[in-house]
């Protein structure tokens, strides 16, 4: 191997260890010391000969910058990396570079274009062939997270155990970070408050970086303000996201909900006049934005207006099914949209959910779509503590068939048990 030809690789495990290390300054200097190896004799014949070298630098500095929180410079380097020329040997580089445009697209509110991705980067490494040890986890936590934003849990579920099998002894600071995040709002979900804080401090305590991912610690800051919400201390979730107000509107946003939940609405107010524009965010961070003034409306008495917000908000929601955020909102939407005079402004896709939330409960995962009449049958005989084999001899079917409307009614219902089941269809009114 010539001088030139050794300088490039060095250069490349360079760019590869400042990964592992979260170091984007470690990462730019490598690829600027690469740059200056360009017309070197033989170094062309030899990218040309290993598209894969110049497909992994590329993937390597795009994720040093993302970590960094250098969005636009990582989206550059991932999407060249990721147009690299077709074949086994770019696999890899263009299957990560294609999970981490997912998670930028996801991170500023843009779920519909993060699971596009996702599923490009899943479909990048099948058609490639690539075992699960080469597979970088990413996209499935994105689509994990895409779902649990929507309420469908059971996929979510789903995605987080394919990311665990090729998360695996994985020392990748985004993947391990991420990989807890996603995971600590799903514990969310199912009300296992203490597991999900205690994922979010394994977080904060990582030692593998060098240095902090400004964007993990707002993320961790985002979920650990939702856990202290769901537990009814708005005070701890106010001081959760203290550090993080001024990191973007979703800190700002949920600052000021968590103010006005603890009833300083004064505080609330005056944070809220600050709260920077939304303008280029996607859906998921506009949402929570719309309802959070929608609240403070409400707090004034401007119901008027507070149900406009909250129209516009569903308006935006709507075409990416988002509903974990209404269902989040707290009792003073159950109450505005029990007031609403057209039931209309409610959206189909949402208004079951809705109208399970109890003012004195967190609320729940909507009925994804309506249950059918044998479905609604062998829902009561579960209610009834029939087995799988009591409920298919009642109803004169087959045990695979009883199996088969278990399985649709968990995922309609969103839940996993049976005891779940019936609990959930009791508060949906379907019992």
């Amino acid at each position: 191997m010539n001088s030139s030809a050794a300088q490039l690789s060095c250069a490349l495990l360079r760019i590869r260890a400042a990964c592992l290390l979260g170091s984007a300054e470690m990462a730019e200097t490598a690829a600027r010391r690469a740059g200056r190896l360009n017309g070197r004799e033989g170094l062309t014949e030899r990218l040309e000969a290993h598209p894969e070298i110049p497909a992994l630098m590329l993937a390597g500095l795009g994720s040093a910058r993302l970590w960094a929180g250098r969005f636009e410079a990582a989206r550059s380097a991932l999407s060249e990396a990721a147009k690299a020329p077709g074949g086994p040997s770019t696999a890899v580089p263009r299957h990560e570079s294609l999970g981490r445009l997912a998670l930028i697209d996801f991170l500023p509110g843009w779920p519909g274009r993060a699971e596009a991705l996702s599923r490009e980067a899943i479909s990048e490494a099948e058609r490639s062939g690539l075992p699960a040890a080469a597979r970088s986890s990413v996209g499935e936590l994105v689509l994990a997270a895409v779902a649990i934003d929507r309420s469908d849990l059971i996929a979510a579920r789903t995605h987080l155990h394919q990311a665990a099998v090729s998360a695996a002894g994985n020392r990748d600071p985004i993947v391990t970070s991420w990989q807890a995040i996603v995971r600590s709002r799903l514990l969310l979900t199912r009300g296992e408050h203490e597991q999900a804080l205690r994922l979010l401090d394994n977080v904060e305590e990582a030692p593998f970086a060098e240095t902090p991912s400004p964007w993990v610690d707002t993320q961790v800051a985002l979920s650990a303000a939702a856990v202290h919400m769901a537990r009814g201390h708005p005070q701890a979730a106010v001081a959760a996201l203290a550090e993080q107000r001024d990191a973007g509107p979703e800190c700002a946003t949920a600052s000021v909900c968590a103010l006005l939940t603890a009833g300083d609405t004064e505080a609330a107010l005056t944070l809220l006049g600050t709260l920077s524009s939304v303008n280029g965010r996607g859906a998921a961070v506009r949402v929570p934005a719309l309802l959070v003034r929608a609240q403070a409306a409400d707090a004034l008495g401007d119901a008027a207006s507070a149900r406009r917000l909250v129209a516009r908000a569903l308006t935006a929601a709507g075409p990416e099914r988002l509903r974990r955020p209404f269902l989040e909102a707290g009792p003073w939407l159950r109450k505005l949209l029990d007031q609403c005079p057209a039931p209309g402004q409610v959206a189909e896709w949402l208004s079951t959910g809705l109208s399970t939330v109890d003012s004195g409960e967190p609320a729940r995962a909507p009925v994804l779509e309506p249950l059918s009449e044998r479905e609604r049958e062998v829902l009561g005989r579960l209610a009834q503590m029939m087995s799988t084999e009591e409920i298919a001899a009642d109803l004169f079917l087959s045990v695979n068939t009883i199996k088969t409307h278990l399985r649709n009614i968990y995922r309609k219902l969103a839940v996993t048990r049976r005891g779940e089941a019936v609990r959930r269809a009791r508060e949906a009114g379907l019992l």
